[in-house]
C-alpha cells in the first residue's frame, strides 16, 4: 500500500497541493463520479427527507422562524423580534437567510426556515471531500464525503432551523483556504485568498458574534507559531479584508444601538457573561463524549487513524497532519475555558475528525480493493453477534420506556441488525460494491423508518401546535393574540407564538397587559391555565377554547395546558364573538394539568 509521501518537510511546505496519498487512486473515471452521485443522494435523504413534517418547531428553532415572519411582516430587518419583543441574543445571519428563503418560497414555515441548514450540511461535506482530495486522494475524498454527510451531528443539526450548520460550513471553509496556501503563492493570489478569509470571518461574526474568529484564527496563529512561520502574520494585513470583516462587525450593531441603546447589556452578557459562567457551569472535559458521539457511526475509523497521525504530525514533522492536531487541540482548550457549554459550540472542530476517520477508512478501501478482507469472518461474526446485542438491549430498554413504540422499535432494530450482520459478511469476502450498497440500503431504511415512526410519535409539542393553529382559526385574521407569560418555555418563547400566526405579541407582566386591555377594551390571551387566577384579576375572563388532550401518542406535555379567552375590563358589558372558521375543541380527555 502506498502511504503518505516521505518527501523533505521544506517540499511539503513549498507545495500543499503535492498530496500524500493514503492509497493509490487507481480506475476508471466514470466509477469516482457514479460514487460521488450516489453519496450526493444518500446526503439529500438524510438533510431534505420529510424536513418539514418530522417534527414541530423546536424551542431555538422557533428562536429563528419568528423572527424570520415578523422580519416579512413589518420590513424590519434590522431588529429581530419575538412577539413583537426585541430579540438580540443572536446577530442577524441566520433570520437574514431564512427571510429570504421564505420570500422566495411565498411563506415562512419549517421547511422555509430550516432549508439553510441542509444545504450548509451539504456545501460542508463537498469542502471536506475537496480538502480530503487534496491531501489524501481520490477515495480519501468520498469516504469523507460519507463521513460528513451521514454523522449524528450532521443528522441532527443538519435538520434544524439554528445556525450551526452554517457557522460550520463557514469557518471549515476559512480553516480551508488557510491550510491549502502554499509558501509560493502569488501576491494578487494571496491577496484574495485573505479577502475571501476575512469575508468568511465577518460573516460568522454575523451568525455568532466572535464565535467563528476564534474558531479559525486561534487554530492558524497558533500553527504559524508552533511553525516558526513569522512572516505569514504579514499576510494579515489585507486592507480590504479588514474593510470587509468591519463592515460585518460594526454596521449592523449600530443600527441597532440607535434604536435600542441597551442591546449593548445584552451583548456583553451573551459574550463574555456567558464564557464567565453567567447563565451556566459544565465539567472541564465536557466536550469529550460529545465530540466521540458526533462522528458515530464512523468514531472506528477516527480512533484507528489517531496514532499514526500523531506520529507523522510530531515525529515526522508532517505540517498537514500538524495543522489537523493543532486544530484539535487549540479548540478544544478554548472550548473547555469556557464556564459556558454546550454540545453545538464543538462544532466547528468535528470536520478535523472528519479528516482523520477518512484516512482509517480510505486505507480499508484500499486493502479491499486489493484481495484483502477488511475483516476475517470470524471477526465480522463476532462482531455482528456483538452489534446484535447492543441493538436489542437498547431496543428491549426504549420499549419498556415508550410501550406504545414497541412494535416500531422491534421493526427497526431487527432491520438494523440484519444489515449490520450482512455488511459485516461482505467485509469478511471481501466485496466493496456488495457492501456499500448495503450499508447505504441499511442507513437509509432505518434513517425513513425511525423520522417516519419514531420522531413524530415523540413531539411533545405537536399539540401545542395544533391548539395553535385552531386558535388562530377562531380569531380574525387580522386581530391580535397575545401570548402571557409562557415561563415554562426556554427564555419566556415558547414556539406557539409561531404557530399562531400573525398578528401576535408578548406580554410579561400584569401591569403590561392591564394597559393594553385600558387602551383596546378587549384581548385574546393565549396562556397556560395555571395563570387563570391571575388574568381574572386583571380582567374578566371568557374561555374560549381549553387544551385538555394531555398526550399526543404518548409525547407528554411538559407544561401546564394552554386555554385561548377572551379578556375584558370587569365593568365592560359582554360582547358578541365573531369566531370565524371555528374549528371544534381537542378530544375530551381528562385533564393532568396542575395548577402553580
Amino acid at each position: 500500500m502506498a502511504d503518505f509521501d516521505s518527501n523533505s518537510n521544506q517540499e511539503v511546505r513549498a507545495n500543499p497541493r503535492r498530496l500524500y496519498r493514503v492509497e493509490n487512486d487507481k480506475g476508471p473515471r466514470w466509477r469516482w463520479w457514479f460514487w460521488s452521485a450516489a453519496v450526493l443522494l444518500v446526503g439529500c435523504v438524510v438533510v431534505f427527507f420529510d424536513l418539514r413534517s418530522h417534527r414541530t418547531l423546536g424551542s431555538h428553532e422557533s428562536f429563528v422562524a419568528v423572527p424570520v415572519r415578523e422580519m416579512l411582516t413589518t420590513g424590519d430587518w434590522v431588529v429581530p423580534r419575538y412577539g413583537g419583543v426585541p430579540r438580540l441574543q443572536k446577530p442577524p445571519l441566520v433570520y437574514w437567510i431564512a427571510a429570504t428563503t421564505s420570500r422566495v418560497v411565498g411563506e415562512v414555515n419549517e421547511f422555509t426556515v430550516r432549508f439553510h441548514s441542509a444545504i450548509a450540511s451539504l456545501l460542508l461535506a463537498g469542502v471536506v471531500a475537496i480538502w480530503a482530495y487534496r491531501w489524501y486522494g481520490t477515495t480519501a475524498a468520498l469516504c469523507a464525503a460519507i463521513i460528513q454527510t451521514t454523522a449524528f451531528y450532521v443528522i441532527n443539526y443538519g435538520r434544524r432551523a439554528e445556525v450551526d450548520m452554517v457557522l460550520c460550513l463557514l469557518t471549515t471553509s476559512a480553516l480551508f483556504l488557510i491550510a491549502n496556501q502554499t509558501a509560493d503563492e502569488p501576491s494578487r493570489q494571496r491577496f484574495w485568498r485573505w479577502a475571501a478569509i476575512y469575508t468568511l470571518l465577518g460573516l460568522s461574526w454575523l451568525g455568532k458574534f466572535h464565535y467563528g474568529l476564534t474558531m479559525v484564527m486561534a487554530p492558524c496563529l497558533a500553527y504559524w507559531i508552533v511553525e516558526r512561520r513569522w512572516r505569514a502574520f504579514l499576510q494579515l494585513m489585507n486592507p480590504l479584508g479588514i474593510m470587509i470583516f468591519l463592515a460585518c462587525v460594526l454596521v449592523w450593531p449600530l443600527m441597532v444601538l440607535r434604536q435600542l441603546p441597551d442591546a449593548w447589556n445584552i451583548w456583553q452578557s451573551e459574550t463574555i457573561g456567558r464564557a464567565m459562567g453567567e447563565f451556566d457551569r459544565e465539567p472541564l472535559l465536557y466536550y469529550i463524549p460529545h465530540l466521540i458521539t458526533s462522528t458515530f457511526p464512523w468514531i472506528t475509523f477516527v480512533v484507528e487513524s489517531i496514532p499514526e497521525s500523531w506520529s507523522k504530525a510530531w515525529k515526522q514533522r508532517d505540517t498537514r497532519e500538524r495543522f489537523l492536531w493543532i486544530w484539535l487541540v487549540t479548540h478544544f482548550l478554548i472550548l473547555s475555558a469556557s464556564a459556558s457549554k454546550h454540545p453545538n459550540y464543538a462544532i466547528a472542530t468535528i470536520p478535523m475528525l472528519t479528516l482523520l476517520g477518512c484516512q482509517g477508512m480510505s486505507r480499508m478501501v484500499f486493502r479491499a480493493r486489493n484481495n484483502f478482507a477488511p475483516l476475517t469472518l470470524r471477526t465480522s461474526l463476532a462482531l455482528a453477534i456483538a452489534a446484535a446485542l447492543c441493538t436489542g438491549t437498547m431496543a428491549f430498554k426504549f420499549a419498556n420506556d415508550l410501550p406504545h413504540l414497541s412494535h416500531d422499535l422491534v421493526v427497526i432494530s431487527v432491520t438494523a441488525i440484519a444489515g449490520t450482520t450482512v455488511i459485516l459478511l461482505l467485509l469478511a469476502q471481501p466485496k466493496m460494491l456488495l457492501t456499500s450498497v448495503a450499508a447505504a440500503g441499511a442507513f437509509v431504511t432505518c434513517f425513513i423508518m425511525v423520522n417516519k415512526w419514531i420522531i413524530p410519535v415523540q413531539d411533545h409539542r405537536f399539540a401545542d401546535s395544533q391548539f395553535g393553529r385552531e386558535s388562530r382559526a377562531m380569531i380574525a385574521d387580522d386581530e391580535e393574540i397575545i401570548v402571557y407569560r409562557t415561563d415554562e418555555a426556554h427564555n419566556n418563547m415558547d414556539p406557539i407564538v409561531f404557530y399562531l400566526g400573525q398578528p401576535v405579541s408578548r406580554i410579561e407582566t400584569p401591569t403590561e397587559l392591564q394597559t393594553r386591555l385600558n387602551d383596546d377594551s378587549m384581548l385574546h390571551i393565549v396562556a397556560y391555565n395555571s395563570w387563570l387566577d391571575e388574568l381574572e384579576s386583571v380582567g374578566r375572563v371568557t374561555q374560549m377554547r381549553t387544551m385538555t388532550a394531555s398526550t399526543y401518542r404518548g409525547a407528554s406535555r411538559r407544561h401546564p395546558p394552554f386555554v385561548l379567552i377572551q379578556l375584558q375590563p370587569h365593568d365592560e358589558p359582554d360582547k358578541p364573538e365573531s369566531v370565524p372558521g371555528a374549528v371544534p375543541q381537542l378530544a375530551n380527555e381528562p385533564s393532568d394539568s396542575t395548577q402553580r
